[in-house]
């Protein structure tokens, strides 16, 4: 018990749980929508409740079953989107065209036109640190030195040559920051990696959460609560903090930094924010190509043809093979 409340402290949190979630507590996403879990992927997501026909917006399964998400912690906060559909297909028809080692059916067994606008959950962290630091500083200077050396015809001789060393200098400092909605993906229906790469989102366009920004659009439920969620938080808060000392060691270069910080006032909030996202299925694997729904940032996965990259091994194949015979020569 004692250990747990240390965590706590640690953690900045009053209550049992350790970060303090932000809002009144409402639950549910507050609008009549039907919630269906993937078997495939593990995915939940909430659709509009007259919506007919369900497949999974990560992995294209209709392996889905019902799901209750009537307990889930309601959004506080959402980002809506900002990029029409046609658009997000037409970034997804280029790139799908870039790149010789794409199978030449690639778009048509991709079909753009099924890209589907999700809300995925994000928990935005907030909190206060103060952070102590040592590092070693690097003062540069010059010296000349004698140096033997030795000429083309054999001759030693002595040379005088300007030499850079480096003076090594202790130093410590202290660093104290408040950082506000540093976002860690709630959904396990995407790769994380996959995720980060179309960051980042513009805070500027958050909005508070009503029910009705959802009409017309899913909405995954979070399958990552939020205590799950702040190891990467706060992960990604000490590497700004690393890069933050870096910046404040003097001299011309450092090593050996080694930093202690201490966390407060950790606070958690629920965010919606937009992305288009296509699941296909090309040759009995799944693949995924996704939008940022605010900026348009794109990234995906694509096969590779096979026949492309046999000719490709077979080229070069035939010019090894002749440059050998010509070196043989």
């Amino acid at each position: 018990m004692a250990e747990r409340r240390r965590e706590d402290m640690e953690a900045g949190g009053s209550g049992s749980d350790g970060v303090r979630l932000d809002g009144a507590g409402a639950v549910g996403f507050g609008v009549d929508t039907k919630s269906m879990k993937c078997e495939n992927c593990g995915a939940t997501v909430s659709y509009s409740a007259r919506e007919k026909s369900l497949a999974c917006p990560y992995c294209d399964s209709n392996y889905v079953i019902e799901a209750s998400v009537e307990d889930i912690v309601r959004p506080e906060g959402v980002i809506p989107f900002m990029v029409p559909r046609d658009r997000a297909a037409q970034r997804f028809r280029e790139w799908l065209g870039n790149g010789f080692f794409r199978p030449g059916d690639l778009v048509e067994r991709a079909r753009p036109e099924r890209m589907r606008g999700v809300y995925l959950p994000y928990w935005a962290f907030s909190c206060s640190t103060e952070s102590s630091w040592s590092a070693s500083a690097g003062y540069t200077y010059k010296e000349t030195e004698t140096r033997r050396v030795t000429d083309a015809d054999g001759t030693e001789r002595e040379e005088r040559v300007e030499v850079t060393k480096v003076r090594w200098e202790p130093v410590t400092g202290t660093h104290r920051e408040t950082y506000e909605n540093v976002l860690v993906p709630g959904s396990k229906g995407l790769d994380a990696k996959l995720l980060k790469s179309i960051e980042p989102f513009q805070m500027k366009d958050l909005q508070p959460y009503t029910p009705d920004v959802l009409a017309g659009w899913e909405a995954e439920s979070y399958a990552v609560d939020k205590d799950g969620a702040w190891p990467e938080g706060k992960r990604i808060v000490e590497r700004r903090i690393e890069l933050a000392v870096a910046d404040m060691v003097p001299g011309d270069k450092h090593k050996d930094i080694s930093v202690s910080t201490t966390f407060s006032d950790v606070s958690a909030k629920l965010l919606l924010l937009p992305l288009w996202i296509s699941a296909y299925n090309y040759e009995g694997k799944v693949y995924r190509f996704i939008v940022n729904g605010q900026t348009g940032e794109v990234q995906g996965e694509a096969p590779t043809s096979k026949a492309k990259l046999m000719i490709l091994i077979a080229v070069v194949v035939a010019v090894l093979v002749t440059l050998g015979l010509l070196v043989l020569r």
